[in-house]
């Protein structure tokens, strides 16, 4: 992907009623398809008419919406729905808009195509709440069905939540993300105990730990839990399965050369270490020696280690022909957003950006991809960075966050910001999310600062009225950008001029006498 620069990210916050419930769906769905079991699918409607649909494969999530916005508004969706990454119709289904995501992906791939769900749900299909939605989902082949508990749906009629009081909605959305939490939390926790006992066997037998020591979690798709190096091409891999009562039912299959292979067969072990992403060597030729060892916990807390000859004589280690589908290209635009830095910034003449404010005083806008604990600055020498669409579906990614705004008086000073999430600051490029704060401050006109990375504060334009308040937000401002706490990079102390959810210009600090206020066009 080039040699591009990275950066730390900055914390994530929360919101509420209508976009509160939407951001908490949001979260509810990408939890889902990260869990959808192998040959699962999933159906979304709304008002008796298709949604959006998914299918779990063995090393994809294929996922459709349903876009008719009618022909006088084709056009504006089509690009709307391009800019979010999705791909053109088939001729046979041209209201079906499709994407694809290839095993093993990162979590927040799961959440980027959630987000770009809902956007299409907000924006295009023009629903309300999600609670409208009724779900559907069996998987291929059992009788088992995905948990879809956490989505919260079929349970409301429109007439019910159409009457109810916004803080009901608000109490509803916080209520349904803390049962997210608790499943994630309860996730996490096992997570937690395999991670003791696969890194103890590891250290226990000299090996060099190569993957699985991550603390963070979900970080992406299981391929296997542990890689450690013995000696030069020899591997010790170790996966761990807790609370099992019958071992058949409780190993997983992939497709492997068109053939489904079960946890801890050779084919499948070497297929896992093949395309394990988060392995820093090539390991799985013929040549490698690759030991496997289970580790089975039951339900009274007692281990027992399963070596890989004994599973590869299970007579269904491989069994059923595995669906073939056509693997796209993948969308490398997927995770790219805008990201605001300083007028100085230093890398600047080596990547690909534009500008806001003055000649003379002004912001830098870059791209980067949103990794999981980084950014990674799009340089010249990337591929992206020739792709005509990057302004515009990092705009459009950016668009697709919904981020609730808070409101607030200090004094003399009445201040509207959506701070604490990734991009928060970036906002300052979403006409959308700005007439939020138009709303909210009852003002037309509004100032708009970003003096750090995930913050941005929105003043009404009567707060140069008076010296008070003028001196106050200018305080207020150059505190943030000066304070270093949070380890935030910082970017400007410059303040924005906005109309109708557009930058047209910028304030001058030093002119503060309400009769000779002067802004300057960009």
């Amino acid at each position: 992907m080039g040699s591009g620069t990275f950066e730390d990210r900055g914390p994530a916050g929360a919101g509420s009623p209508e976009s509160e419930v939407w951001e908490w769906f949001s979260a509810a769905l990408g939890w889902t398809l990260f869990n959808l079991p192998v040959d699962s699918f999933l159906l979304l409607s709304a008002r008796g008419e298709l949604s959006a649909q998914f299918v779990r494969g063995s090393d994809y999530l294929y996922c459709e919406v349903v876009a008719d916005a009618g022909e006088r508004a084709a056009d504006a969706a089509s690009a709307r729905l391009r800019a979010l990454g999705w791909d053109t119709p088939d001729p046979d289904a041209p209201c079906n808009w499709r994407r694809e995501l290839l095993w093993p992906a990162r979590f927040s791939d799961y959440e980027l195509v959630a987000a770009a769900v809902i956007a299409v749900m907000r924006e295009i299909q023009e629903l309300w709440l999600p609670l409208e939605l009724t779900a559907e989902t069996w998987t291929e082949g059992t009788e088992e069905r995905a948990d879809l508990g956490l989505l919260s749906l079929g349970n409301y009629a429109l007439e019910e939540l159409r009457a109810a009081a916004p803080s009901v909605l608000a109490d509803f959305a916080r209520a349904n993300r803390k049962l997210l939490e608790m499943d994630r939390a309860v996730a996490k926790s096992s997570n937690e105990i395999r991670t003791i006992l696969g890194l103890d066997y590891l250290r226990g037998r000299n090996a060099e730990i190569l993957t699985g020591a991550d603390a963070s979690w979900p970080v992406r798709d299981r391929t296997v839990d542990f890689i450690g190096r013995l000696g030069e091409n020899h591997l010790l891999v170790v996966d761990v399965i807790l609370d099992v009562e019958d071992l058949s039912s409780s190993l997983d299959f992939h497709c492997v050369d068109g053939r489904r292979v079960q946890r801890g067969t050779e084919p499948f072990v070497r297929a896992m270490v093949r395309t394990d992403p988060d392995l820093p060597v090539a390991s799985a030729e013929d040549e490698v020696r690759i030991d496997y060892r289970l580790m089975v916990m039951d339900t009274d807390q007692n281990i027992r280690i399963v070596e890989a000859g004994a599973l590869d004589q299970r007579p269904d280690s491989q069994v059923r022909q595995a669906p073939s589908r056509p693997r796209p290209a993948a969308d490398r635009l997927a995770d790219v957003y805008p990201l605001l830095k300083p007028s100085n910034w230093p890398d600047a003449a080596q990547a690909p950006h534009f500008t806001l404010g003055s000649e003379q005083q002004r912001v830098v806008i870059a791209y980067a991809h949103n990794l999981p604990d980084r950014y990674e600055v799009i340089l010249d020498d990337h591929p992206e960075a020739t792709d005509e669409r990057l302004s515009e579906r990092a705009l459009a990614n950016l668009a697709a966050l919904h981020y609730e705004w808070q409101f607030t008086e200090l004094q003399w000073l009445r201040v509207a910001t959506c701070s604490g999430h990734t991009f928060s600051a970036e906002k300052l490029l979403d006409p959308a999310a700005l007439r939020q704060a138009h709303r909210l401050l009852g003002t037309q006109e509004i100032i708009v600062s970003v003096p750090r990375r995930t913050i941005l504060y929105a003043f009404p334009r009567s707060t140069l009225d008076t010296m008070e308040s003028t001196q106050q937000m200018l305080r207020l401002v150059s505190r943030t950008f000066a304070d270093d706490t949070y380890g935030n990079a910082p970017i400007s102390t410059l303040l924005f001029v906005v109309r109708d959810g557009k930058p047209v210009g910028l304030v001058d600090p030093d002119d503060q006498a309400s009769s000779r206020r002067r802004y300057r066009a960009r």
